[in-house]
Formats: structure tokens, sequence, C-alpha cells
């Protein structure tokens, strides 16, 4: 059977180029849906249309045509216009785990708006896959790629497994397209003898200007195709066509392809720099808002309710530039680095609200030693650290011959002298304190900043130029507060299995953490989670935060929970009361 399916092939002419700006974009795509929509309401045998695999398009094309929401809507739900599931249809070797998971949380969230969103990854454009896929894939409830390898292959249908084990279908699409009428057949003849399953998959490249009439000739040549070829030839779209290669897969066993991806030099510069915007986000703005949002904080003024949305929307400027590869050409530098610097403003901008807020929510009323000012020193590390520290604070020298005989000393919540100022070359009101400091993983410890006589009997800490880019101070007064003076948001038994994400639910009107993590090593390991606080319930969930069924024994205690974690497989807990 000869699935024919017609598809935008927007990404394709993004990745070539032939898309330049987000200026253009909106301009070629409303003419291309414009044209859809008119099509398919007038031709009923223009049966299904394929966007792409994307939702971000229609998100794009409503905002300048929202009275076609209900054109689009009625065609959604109909099954005829196809959207999702990415958001961004992702080149996954050039991304990391969990851009991948909010990718398809977006998309597939986008397109149920609408109706029933494409339960099959659709990468036309992507040949190498992210080791984790299979397994994201399946939590999310799909079970087929159809993608464009470049390895060479026996055949076109195969399994790709995971590092964990979990197996994917895979259709390749590597000579799929035809972009004229006539080109199918000689296609689909070569194509063939490599399909197990007797179905292929042709995609039909739909472009500005495709006239009724034109499509009407289309469709007579399909026709016609049919009785050359005798075979079965219908207008399908991906999901069939996915559908009956699952069900082959019941009835025989397909070849596993399980080489792990290999990059190029300029490969995984792309995938490092796609890595690196989403650091900020995971590992200061999501961990430090989901705990001040549960730690049930005295009412403050930065402290910021239901951060979901803003949070989401940030993650969508963050998958439009991974999927834009135009950012990485060489004339492009000086708009890359705008970019770099955009997120870093970003992240520097919301990651002060949580932290502003538990800072002045943290009890340094009991700290043993009450100087001229309290320091807060929050870790992102999902370690430990363990070192010295560097800080700025602002000081006004006010006499120099006072300046000989004091100094401003760091005390630790023990009571113990771990630091004092060394000389800054800034400026003369600003003096860098150096101090020996030991903060608790996505934690914060509190130190207090004392003016006293110069000490000559202290150690300071050796340390390299700079602060550790992990760690970030704040500095507050001495007051009373519901917050202890040093603790982790979480606490992991092993450092063998790594928690990657501590968030919000995505959904704003759930309460509680979503904490994913991983067995980073080949055997199973026990592992044993401490929150900082306790909480009643732990549920197992999908990567779309659905209930799985399972729950983890929480001691009501402790806090503690305890699970055995399988080899290379990410686990997805939510925890609440």
């Amino acid at each position: 059977m000869l699935h024919v399916c017609n598809v935008a092939r927007y990404n394709a002419q993004r990745r070539r180029g032939m898309i330049k700006d987000d200026t253009h974009m909106p301009l070629f795509l409303i003419r291309l849906l414009d044209e859809v929509l008119e099509r398919m309401e007038q031709e009923p045998r223009l049966r299904h249309f394929t966007l792409d695999g994307e939702s971000s398009l229609i998100d794009a094309y409503l905002k300048v045509r929202p009275e076609n929401f209900e054109r689009v809507e009625k065609l959604v739900k109909e099954g005829r216009l196809l959207l999702g599931p990415w958001y961004v249809a992702p080149e996954p070797a050039l991304t990391n785990v969990e851009s991948l998971i909010r990718n398809l949380l977006l998309g597939l969230r986008t397109a149920r708006v609408f109706g029933t969103p494409m339960m099959v990854a659709y990468l036309p454009e992507s040949g190498v896959l992210h080791s984790a896929l299979p397994q994201i894939l399946k939590s999310f409830g799909i079970k087929t790629v159809l993608a464009s390898f470049e390895d060479t292959q026996e055949g076109v249908e195969f399994h790709y497994r995971g590092l964990d084990g979990t197996l994917a279908v895979i259709g390749d699409l590597r000579e799929s397209l035809f972009a004229s009428d006539d080109t199918f057949v000689s296609i689909r003849r070569k194509l063939a003898p490599l399909s197990d399953s007797g179905h292929l998959l042709l995609l039909s490249q739909w472009e500005v200007g495709t006239t009724l009439k034109k499509a009407g000739t289309w469709l007579r040549k399909l026709a016609k195709a049919a009785s050359d070829l005798q075979d079965d030839v219908i207008v399908s779209t991906p999901a069939a066509f996915a559908n009956a290669l699952e069900v082959n897969v019941l009835n025989s066993e397909l070849p596993i392809y399980d080489r792990q991806p290999e990059l190029t030099a300029a490969g995984r510069q792309v995938r490092d720099w796609n890595v690196s915007i989403t650091r900020g986000v995971l590992r200061w703005i999501e961990p430090f808002f989901a705990w001040a949002e549960n730690a049930q904080l005295g009412r403050t003024e930065s402290h910021l309710r239901r951060p979901q949305t803003l949070i989401q929307d940030l993650w969508r400027h963050i998958l439009r530039d991974q999927a834009d590869p135009q950012l990485h050409e060489p004339e492009n530098v000086e708009q890359l680095a705008a970019r770099t610097r955009y997120y870093r403003e970003r992240v520097d901008d919301l990651r002060d609200v949580p932290l502003n807020s538990m800072t002045e929510n943290v009890n340094t009323a009991v700290l043993p030693v009450q100087g001229v000012t309290a320091l807060i020193v929050y870790n992102s590390n999902s370690q430990t650290y363990r070192g010295a520290f560097r800080f700025k604070i602002g000081w006004a020298r006010s006499q120099p011959e006072v300046d000989k005989q004091y100094s401003l000393v760091v005390y630790n919540a023990n009571g113990q002298r771990v630091g004092m100022a060394v000389p800054s070359d800034q400026s003369e009101f600003v003096q860098e304190l150096l101090f020996s400091a030991e903060i608790p993983a996505f934690g914060y410890s509190s130190f207090s900043v004392a003016l006293e006589p110069t000490p000559t009997d202290l150690v300071l800490p050796t340390t390299k130029a700079g602060a550790a880019p992990d760690l970030l101070g704040y500095v507050t007064g001495f007051h009373p507060g519901s917050l202890p003076l040093s603790t982790g948001l979480i606490s992991v038994s092993d450092w063998r299995f790594e928690v990657t994400t501590i968030k919000l639910p995505e959904n704003p009107d759930q309460r509680g953490l979503i904490l994913r993590g991983s067995c980073r090593v080949d055997e199973p390991l026990m592992v044993t989670l401490t929150p900082w606080r306790v909480f009643k319930k732990c549920e197992v969930v999908s990567m779309d935060e659905a209930p799985i069924g399972g729950t983890v024994a929480i001691d009501p205690a402790t806090g503690t929970l305890k699970f055995k974690a399988t080899a290379h497989r990410l686990i997805t807990l939510w925890l609440h009361d």
C-alpha cells in the first residue's frame, strides 16, 4: 500500500536557509495555510494535510489570522489537519533530554487545544537520534519515529534501541520526498523491495500557489499511478502509515539499530550552545521557583505565585532557537551573541524572583554572630559545593586609618570564622570577601559579615580568580523567617543517580514538586532521596506528568523515599500533599 501524504515542509525550507528570519516566516506561513484551508474546504478528495509535525506553526498563524481558529479546529477534529507532536521539530542529537521532553509537552498541549494530536515522532529532516529518545517517546505514548537516516540500512523499517534498552519503531524516510507528481512512481519501485510491511510513505511537498486546478490534476495522476502500479494508493497521513508499521511489528522481527550519535565538530558546537541556553532554566529558575512555591513562605514583595506560564514561554523561545540552524552560520555571529545575551538576561531577571523571596524568609536572626549584614549563598549544582567562594560587597570606607586596623570578617552558621575581605581593584567602595563555603546541592547556606579588627591568625582559602559559576550570593539583614540557615532542596544518597530536573507541575493548578533523574551506570541502583521537607505522597508519573499507577513509599518522619533505579532509565516523580 502506498501512503501519499501532503506536507508543509516548512522545517526543510528553514534548515536550507530559504526562510531567513521570523519576519519572513509568518508571511510564508500565512500564505501557505490560507491556501491549505481554502483547498481542503473546496476539494473533499484532499483529505489530509500534515503541518510538518510542529504545533508552533499554528500558533504563529493564528496570531495573524485569529478569525480562522474555528476553521482550523474543525479540520483538526475531523482528522484532516494534523498537528504535533513537537512544538518545534528538533534535531534530537543536537539537544538535551529535557529539551526533547519540553518540546513534546508544549507541542502536544498546543495541538490538543484544537483536537487530537498526531502521535508520531515525525522528523523527516533528522538522521541522527538521541539515545534517550525511545524511552521519552514511550512515556508520551508514541511508538514510531519517521526520520531520514543517513546510514545505509538493509531496509526502510527497523527498531532503534535506546541506551536503556527501550525500542522505537523506525520508518526511514530518506528517499520518500517527491516534489512533482510524476516522480513518486520511480521512488515506489526503488523502495518497495526494502519494505517488510508492504507499506510505503511518500511525502508530497505542498507549496504556496498550489491552486485548486493543480490539486485536481495531481489527484487524477495519483489515481492513474494506482492503476499502473497495481497498488493501493491512498491520500494518507504519517499517523496511518505509522499504525501500519506498528501492526507489522506484531508479526515480524525487525533489525535493531543501536549505534549512538556521532557528531562532527560543528555539530558538537551547536549541541553545546543548545544545551547552554537551557542550563539557567534547569539549574536556577525551575528548582528555586518550585522551592519558593512549596515552602509556604511569608508574603513578600518579590514572591510570584504560579510562575509556570512565564517559564513555559521562555521554553518556547529556547525551542525555536534550538531548531534554527541559521543562528550558527559564520555570518550570523553577532545574532548568536545577541541571543546568548538575551537568555543570560532573562535568566538573571527570573532567577532573582524566587531567590529574593527565599532570602527574605531565611531565619538569619539565629545566626550566632550578628554583624553588619547577613549573606545567603545559593548553589545550583546537583552536587554539594565545598571550596572557596568570592563575593563582592559594596562598602563605603570612611577613614583610611581605620581600614588598616579593621576588616570585614565572614562567619558561617556555626559561628566559625571562615574568611575575610581581600583587596579589590574594582573600586574603593567595593570589598571582595574570600571565604570557605559548604553549600548543599540545589540549596543554600547562611553567613554573617562583621566589621572587626583585622585577624592575623586566619588562613584564607585558596581559590582561582572569580566566583564559582554555580554559586550566587544575596545580601540581607538579620530577621526571623520560616527557612533554616542551611539546607538543600533535595539530597541524593548516591552520586551515580543524577537529578536532572526539579520543577513545578506544568499545570498551574497542581501543587508539589516534579523530580526527574536517571541512573548513570550500567546496573540497577538503590536510591534514597530526601527533600527538604516531608511530602505526604510520591507518585510515579509519565514524562507528560500523567499518573501511571505507581507510588513510592515516604518515611513520614523524615520524608525520605527509596526506590530501585533501572540503568539509564529516566524516572519522573510527583511529590505533593
